[in-house]
């Protein structure tokens, strides 16, 4: 087409020839290929690089391939993965606490699940803030707020999601992922993923 353009005498019906074939190429190659739309929000789901904020991303990097996930899979509507990535996040989250709090890694893989992790950070946060006055401020309540909130999240989503009579909707997926994402955020704006500053 453009060395068509570019001699002297060239014709417009010559240039439209080579703009019929052009468009037979495009259709050609189009119908080997499967494409989605996506509204402007899902686009930008689907491209934001920190749904959960830089800090999040920052302080927990390890968690930054299953947060890009959970995003991209909610701008597709697929609800189940998106909390599957959202909740594999958590797990960086519990790790973070159990070392803020001390606790050492675990070796055993019996102990490497939720409720072994879980009972340990509770007998930690009740070992250092035994009342419920010493959980009204400072430590013992950011402990105490987190704990409380990630055994409500064990067993309707962590193991739920593991589950195959289990599926969320985008809507119900939303929801999770937020309240996954204000949690991170919580434990960002008091830790890294190291667990520092210590408690």
């Amino acid at each position: 087409m453009l060395a068509c353009l570019e001699k002297p005498k060239s014709r417009y019906s010559d240039f439209f020839k080579f703009g019929d074939e052009l468009y037979g190429r495009l259709v050609d190659e189009s119908g080997m290929r499967f494409y989605l739309a996506l509204t402007l929000k899902e686009s930008s789901d689907f491209l934001n690089e920190f749904p959960y904020g830089e800090s999040v991303t920052e302080k927990f990097p390890s968690t930054r391939y299953d947060i890009s996930e959970a995003s991209a899979c909610m701008a597709l509507g697929r609800g189940t993965a998106a909390v599957f990535h959202s909740v594999r996040c958590l797990e960086a989250g519990i790790l973070a606490i159990s070392r803020c709090l001390n606790i050492p890694d675990p070796v055993k893989a019996a102990e490497r699940n939720w409720g072994s992790a879980l009972r340990k950070i509770k007998e930690e946060k009740d070992r250092r803030w035994p009342t419920s006055t010493d959980c009204l401020t400072g430590d013992g309540q950011f402990f105490d707020s987190l704990y409380a909130a990630l055994a409500a999240m064990q067993n309707p989503y962590r193991n739920g999601t593991m589950h195959l009579d289990q599926k969320y909707t985008p809507d119900e997926a939303r929801h999770i992922f937020e309240m996954i994402g204000g949690l991170m955020k919580k434990l960002s704006s008091r830790m890294d993923e190291e667990g520092n500053p210590r408690a």
